[in-house]
């Protein structure tokens, strides 16, 4: 639905969830990591200075509390990894865009058993990578970029390289990818 009223209902309603699973205590992070994430993604969406450090902070939070309390420290769940990388990205600056690629290529590394610069099976993760590449810009990302989407989509179609899928992300991926590649080398 959209609309600021909503949005602002949305985080009173999450607001309170969350103070409920803190025991009552009003404004302290909870246990819950979906309330969390929602609450950080509510915050982004907002936008601002001030609800981009919320978030930020709420996605670090958990990300510590993931790694065993370790600050500063990836851990083992795709979701967080997943939302802070995004989070870094939105925030934008070569810095949070660096960390954000780091966040993203350690989970490939990952979904791929350890193996760098090796693509994974993992279509949310690949396509994570390939658009924040393209965020990212330059030939050599953009081209990177299209890589990934031109596997995916053969993979999604059988084999069968240029050749249409039936998956909307990794189609909608590609044309947008491939349609800047050509203006580029032209």
């Amino acid at each position: 639905m959209g609309g600021t009223d909503n949005l602002k209902m949305a985080l009173d309603i999450y607001t309170g969830l969350r103070t409920r699973a803190a025991g009552g205590q009003v404004n302290t992070p909870c246990d819950d990591k979906d309330i969390e994430l929602t609450i950080g993604r509510l915050l982004q969406i907002f936008g601002g200075t001030d609800n981009r450090q919320k978030a930020l902070d709420i996605f670090t939070r958990l990300r510590t509390r993931a790694a065993g309390g370790q600050a500063d420290t990836p851990c083992d769940d795709k979701e967080i990894e997943l939302a802070l990388g995004r989070h870094l990205q939105t925030m934008g600056g070569t810095d949070n865009l660096i960390a954000a690629l780091n966040i993203f290529t350690r989970l490939r590394t990952r979904a791929a058993g350890g193996q760098a610069d090796i693509p994974c099976d993992d279509k949310v993760i690949e396509l994570t990578l390939g658009r924040h590449l393209q965020a990212m810009g330059g030939t050599d990302n953009l081209g990177a970029a299209l890589d990934i989407y031109t596997r995916l989509r053969t993979q999604a179609a059988g084999g069968r390289a240029n050749t249409p899928c039936d998956d909307k992300d990794i189609e909608l991926t590609w044309v947008d990818t491939s349609s800047s590649w050509e203006v580029r080398r032209t």
